[in-house]
């Protein structure tokens, strides 16, 4: 088990091109489950990203259109249970 005691808690977790999107969930679970919200650039993958998340009854899931690129979209993740403290 991680000893997480010493980790100050975040309002947002956010990473761009490090991982495909249910490994990255998992990087951030600790700081998913305490409040803070995932916010993952993916471009245009992100839509088999979504569909490939095997633990979404856990999280909300959103995607919003990049700025950027029309066809690449922005993941908004957070978790449906109360932040744990």
């Amino acid at each position: 088990m991680l000893d997480c005691s010493g980790i100050s808690p975040v309002d947002v977790v956010t990473s761009r091109a490090l991982a495909p999107l249910p490994r990255l969930v998992e990087f951030a679970n600790l700081w998913l489950t305490s409040g803070a919200i995932g916010v993952f650039p993916r471009g245009r993958s992100q839509a088999t990203q979504i569909e490939a998340f095997s633990f979404s009854s856990k999280f909300q899931v959103e995607s919003f259109p990049s700025k950027f690129d029309p066809e690449a979209r922005i993941v908004r993740i957070r978790s449906r249970a109360p932040a744990q403290k």
